[in-house]
């Protein structure tokens, strides 16, 4: 390489830090879906989206997860180490994209190479999408190193192993559509099959490139269904529904994506050029290789309709090769200058070359800074979002919750919660049969019944979740969240703020209402606490004006004890509490480790205008050795043979774990034995009526959340359910034998067999309710 092609190399370099300095604060929220799939892949739980959650190949982009697996295992920042990933990928695209055209021309390097990796490094979706963090750039890489691969190949023996196709293999993995490139590839590896001198030879590396590029394809698939149990990820059926074909005809969306990226001056200008030097290029020298490349990417871009994102991802794949066939055209725009000019080679070429670089340079940067700070969706605000939602579901005292959201990336990795992703992408079900109204309405609210719904944006109409009856009916609209946008709505299911029709309230109150609400009940979790402990009440309460209702609970001559908090869990507006109904609350006060032990009496009042109230027969006794003794009579109940109900476990295991007693080695040792009785709760369960399997699994759920293995509890279960869902088939009741399949698919999220069988049973479902007069 000659000094003046380093120096361009280095000015490349220099151009695209700039670039991608300008928006490295993105980062695309589609990208923290891979950095959870990565996370639980690095923790040993497999390729799921949360823990504990079924095999769905919700991701894209295998090769991507792989990469940035061990590197999050280790505790790196995912979006830090994302970029750079993708940032040393457009950093040796730019290196081959430098050396690639004269390779694959068969002739030296000269001057004008450097005029591809210049437009590379100053065109906006290639920096946009450095920052972004998914995996467009390394797939970007892969598609260039195959064309270099093959370069090299046509001049090397055609006994050499066929490294193209191992870089399309590759980008086979990186990207659903890596296959589209190998077709592609094909007319380019025929026409060297039919080169001379030796076609036999040549055809014979067709061969083997092809059959080496099939099977390792094939090899691919078959590991694809044996571990998620389909053939082809989530984003086949979400990107590609059955109507899909419609975006063919010249007013699909696919058109307009392409005509919107024309619209733009400086990329108009890239691909008229791009198209001179193509025309230019032998087809035996690259000519076909590039223009399958970009005919591979327009026709993914046009048949699933594009993409909703900013700077045309699904275009940054053709971007390497438009510049290389943009350098072809620069080099040989002297044929189209007036002949006239003197010298036009030596003098007029390289000036229109470097005032069509630097405007190009310039409008593409411009248009990246106009993109500062309007990202669409990204992963930090979701994070944040994630946090709320996670907070929320600890103050409810789930021991697992379930958020139905539209964004699933930041929300999953920040929230701890398993996650319903309503656009179907890295859902099974919903990614099949989203556009069906009755299977939705059954699937979301029959079966997975989430705890939280967030509905935004255009996914608010896309899901029809804003129209059901039944999200009116089951859910209480919550207060606006912060960083809500306009349109933004959230919901919690009534069951975590209502009281049910269960047990009462331990304690009854006879307090007079403070204004907007009257006080109705409290059952405490422990009456016996550590120092340092907490207390938990659940407190029983009805609105009776338009006020916004608080409450404060207190220790009795205690002044500095108390927690004072909005009620209806500070989640609803006062005008969302449902009128005449009784809520309930979960009150917690921290208790401090100097607190003198003795007994004392709970304060509460309504408010601070309203009289402060002792709760009659109700006494706290503070002793660090009564708590330890009561956390012994607890676990030995956990260790009796005979029965304990499910309800009253979750209430013993909540009084060992607010009462502060135990350590920590203790404390884990209580929970096991807590999901032991659960395990053997499953067990008895499944001595009664079908419906009570449901139940089973749900003690199964609980045991696995104290780390209890619970094996053979799992196994009796499954094989039960499985059982009485044959018997519902055979009965013609496809839908509660998938009511089933869906309740076992959450304690055995790996059985494909078993998922299989319920993809079936809702692919009938969906006949079913398509056919005309059902």
């Amino acid at each position: 390489m000659n000094r003046s092609l380093a120096w361009a190399f280095v000015a490349a370099l220099l151009a695209y830090s700039i670039a991608f300095a300008l928006v490295a604060d993105f980062t695309s929220d589609d990208a923290g879906i891979s950095f959870c799939y990565a996370k639980n892949l690095a923790a040993g739980r497999g390729l799921v989206l949360t823990a504990g959650s079924e095999r769905v190949e919700g991701f894209s982009n295998l090769l991507w997860v792989l990469l940035l697996a061990p590197g999050i295992g280790l505790g790196l920042d995912p979006a830090l180490l994302a970029k750079a990933l993708a940032f040393a990928a457009g950093s040796a695209s730019l290196c081959l994209l430098l050396l690639a055209p004269a390779r694959m021309a068969g002739r030296p390097l000269r001057t004008s190479d450097a005029v591809p990796p210049l437009l590379l490094a100053t065109s906006a979706p290639f920096a946009f999408w450095t920052a972004g963090g998914l995996e467009t750039i390394l797939f970007t890489l892969v598609l260039l190193a195959a064309a270099t691969a093959f370069a090299l190949e046509l001049r090397t023996p055609p006994r050499t192993f066929p490294l193209s196709a191992l870089a399309l293999f590759l980008a086979s993995l990186t990207r659903p559509e890596g296959p589209l490139y190998a077709l592609a590839a094909l007319p380019a590896m025929a026409a060297r099959a039919l080169a001379a001198p030796d076609r036999a030879g040549n055809w014979r590396h067709f061969i083997r490139w092809l059959l080496w590029f099939v099977a390792a394809l094939a090899a691919f698939f078959v590991w694809r269904q044996l571990y998620f149990g389909s053939w082809w990820p989530t984003v086949f059926h979400t990107k590609l529904p059955g109507n899909s074909l419609s975006s063919l005809g010249l007013a699909g969306a696919g058109w307009h994506y392409l005509m919107d990226w024309l619209s733009a001056p400086s990329a108009a200008a890239l691909t008229a050029l791009a198209a001179w030097g193509l025309w230019r290029l032998p087809a035996a020298r690259g000519g076909l290789w590039l223009g399958g490349s970009l005919a591979a990417t327009a026709a993914f871009a046009v048949v699933t309709g594009g993409d909703w994102m900013q700077h045309h991802r699904f275009l940054v794949p053709a971007l390497p090769f438009l510049c290389w066939a943009a350098g072809e055209g620069l080099y040989h725009i002297d044929s189209v200058l007036p002949a006239s000019l003197p010298s036009p080679r030596a003098t007029a070429a390289p000036i229109t070359c470097l005032l069509l670089l630097t405007a190009y340079g310039a409008a593409q940067l411009g248009a990246l800074h106009a993109t500062r700070g309007r990202y669409r969706v990204t992963f930090s605000s979701r994070l944040a979002r994630g946090e709320i939602f996670g907070r929320m579901a600890r103050e409810a005292g789930l021991q697992s919750a379930l958020l139905a959201d539209a964004d699933a990336g930041g929300t999953s990795w920040a929230s701890g919660l398993e996650l319903l992703d309503i656009t179907g992408l890295t859902d099974r079900i919903l990614s099949r049969h989203l556009t069906n109204p009755v299977l939705r309405e059954e699937y979301i609210f029959g079966q997975r019944r989430p705890d939280f719904i967030r509905l935004s944006g255009v996914w608010t109409e896309a899901s029809g979740l804003g129209r059901s009856s039944r999200l009116a009916a089951e859910y209480l609209p919550l207060a606006p969240l912060p960083g809500d946008y306009p349109g933004d709505t959230n919901f919690a299911r009534r069951e975590l703020l209502l009281a049910g029709d269960g047990e009462p309230p331990e304690l009854q109150l006879a307090q007079p209402p403070g204004p907007g609400v009257s006080l109705a009940g409290l059952t405490p979790a422990a009456r016996v606490v550590a120092p340092g402990g907490r207390i938990v009440a659940h407190l029983y309460w009805t609105m009776t004006a338009g006020a916004e209702p608080r409450v404060r609970l207190g220790l009795s001559g205690i002044p500095t004890t108390f927690v004072e908090r909005r009620l209806a869990r500070g989640w609803l507006a006062p005008e969302a509490v449902p009128a005449g109904a009784t809520m309930c609350d979960r009150l917690l006060l921290p208790l401090p480790e100097s607190l003198p032990q003795g007994r004392y009496s709970l304060e509460l009042t309504a408010s601070p205008a309203s009289p402060v109230t002792s709760v009659r027969g109700l006494e706290l006794l503070v002793s660090r050795g009564a708590a330890r003794a009561r956390a012994q009579e607890l676990v030995a109940t956990f260790d009796a043979a005979g029965g304990v109900s499910r309800s009253r476990l979750l209430r013993d295991i909540e009084e060992l774990e607010t009462a502060g007693a135990l350590d920590g080695p203790s404390l884990e040792s209580a929970r096991r034995a807590a999901g032991a009785a659960l395990a053997r709760q499953a067990i008895r369960e499944l001595e009664g009526p079908v419906e009570s399997v449901v139940e089973a699994i749900e003690c199964c759920l609980l045991a696995a959340r104290w780390e209890e293995p619970a094996t053979a509890a799992r196994t009796a279960v499954a094989t039960r359910a499985m059982a009485a869902a044959r018997s519902l088939e055979s009965r013609g009741d496809a839908l509660g034998a998938c009511r089933l399949l869906g309740a076992v698919a959450r304690i055995a999220p790996g059985d494909a067999r078993m998922l299989a069988w319920r993809d079936r049973l809702w692919k009938q479902l969906a006949d079913a309710t398509t056919r005309p007069g059902s």
